[in-house]
């Protein structure tokens, strides 16, 4: 962009504005009687050669291709033919304003080429698009760091309009909000003043945070903030733009935590450990407590009997919560744990009659199968203040389920051919020692 574009693009004047545009000013009789020295830049007659000459000399009486008179007044911006003093031809838009009273003016033309009106006006377009339509959140700061402006999108995450809230610092919009970028200022209203004080422009921070529009969710957006000066170099405040990332981070986050399942995932030839990978990965990232319930059967290396999934007696063989990051409590032999027993309606009951997973709010119980038989059930649970599973996190937890599911079943057929291969070495062992 050179120097003149840029100076242009931070002037809010429009080239139809009389201290940029070509002025021409025409007696009764379309007479030049004033001539700008903008219109000597645009058409390269100086005033001395062009005042007191009719309009008909440089400018075409009516749009390309037309011959209708010059009339009072235009309808909007027309588009005319003008002549250059060397002779070649610009297409011009050209507006014009009478001149009521006693003097010879009679009107005000004012021209200019059509390429910068039509500029003009697609940067007029951008900005109504980028505060009626855009998805990204524009917010203005004064330099008090208070809210002065934002857009539509901005008002819709709030969910509220924007004069109910102008004037509000952004710490007080988002207060538990923090930055999650590392080697940043935490707050907003830390990074708000950075940006004002050193000029230093910030882009993609990922901020984390409950909009006050939905208070019950987290959310993360990647923001920008740059700041804002006048024509003249005044600085007036900061610009914010924000974008909900949340569905983004939250599908990689799951593809990551597919990834990590996978490391484990059918790697165990032993039913117990197959049965904790599932805890292992899910826990704190995908849920606050995840619990793996088995059938005895499969303890036992045998094939749950088909029938009644819901009376099969059920042993907890795995279970890992928040509380226990960092640590691993010794769990109990399996032969010293009691059965699980879940009351009639339960989630988990409801999962077991059904065959099928079970979502009710915060808890989704997922089933354990292979083939037509039910190995048990996986019971992944959020706290009171974390958002309910949406439908790709269901669509994980299912994923997960069955494969573990697939390992678990390859553990059991592992540990039954292993207890029959032991049975039939004891049995061709001699019975009595020679002498």
């Amino acid at each position: 962009m050179t120097a003149g574009n840029t100076e242009r693009s931070a002037d809010f004047r429009g080239p139809l504005d009389v201290t940029w545009a070509a002025t021409v000013v025409v007696d009764a009789q379309d007479t030049v009687i004033g001539w700008s020295p903008a219109a000597t830049r645009l058409l390269g007659h100086p005033a001395h050669e062009i005042v007191g000459r009719p309009l008909g000399m440089f400018l075409s009486p009516g749009p390309p291709g037309s011959t209708p008179p010059l009339t009072t007044p235009f309808r909007g911006n027309e588009v005319r033919v003008a002549r250059h003093r060397d002779g070649h031809e610009l297409i011009v838009a050209a507006t014009v304003c009478p001149l009521p009273g006693a003097g010879t003016a009679a009107r005000v033309l004012v021209m200019t080429e059509l390429q910068d009106l039509r500029q003009w006006e697609s940067r007029l377009a951008l900005l109504h698009g980028l505060t009626t339509r855009s998805p990204v959140g524009l917010a203005i700061y004064d330099n008090d760091l208070r809210l002065t402006w934002c857009n539509a999108a901005f008002e819709d995450e709030i969910g509220r309009p924007l004069a109910e809230f102008r004037g509000t610092r952004a710490d007080e919009l988002y207060l538990d909000g923090h930055f999650v970028t590392q080697g940043h200022p935490p707050t907003l209203d830390a990074v708000l003043r950075h940006v004002l004080d050193t000029g230093e422009s910030f882009l993609d921070l990922h901020f984390q945070g409950r909009p006050p529009s939905d208070p019950e969710t987290d959310h993360l957006w990647s923001c920008a903030y740059y700041r804002l000066q006048d024509p003249d170099g005044h600085v007036f405040g900061v610009c914010e733009d924000t974008f909900d990332i949340s569905d983004r981070f939250k599908a990689q986050r799951r593809l990551a935590l597919l990834v990590e399942a996978g490391r484990g995932i059918g790697t165990a030839l032993d039913v117990l450990a197959a049965a904790e990978t599932i805890p292992e990965v899910a826990v704190p990232e995908f849920a606050t407590t995840v619990t793996v319930d088995l059938s005895e059967a499969v303890l036992e290396g045998e094939m749950p009997a088909p029938g009644d999934a819901a009376a099969m007696s059920l042993i907890r063989v795995a279970r890992r919560s928040a509380a226990d990051v960092g640590r691993r409590p010794a769990p109990a032999p399996v032969a010293d744990r009691p059965p699980v027993r879940y009351p009639a309606g339960s989630p988990q009951d409801r999962c077991l009659s059904s065959g099928g997973l079970v979502l009710d709010e915060t808890t989704l119980v997922v089933p354990l199968r292979a083939g037509n038989s039910s190995l048990g059930l996986v019971t992944f649970v959020r706290g009171v203040r974390s958002a309910v599973f949406d439908g790709g996190e269901v669509a994980l937890a299912d994923e997960l389920a069955a494969r573990t599911a697939v390992s678990i079943d390859n553990a059991r057929r592992f540990t039954r051919e292993r207890a029959a291969s032991l049975v039939l070495q004891r049995q061709l062992l001699p019975r009595h020692v020679p002498e």
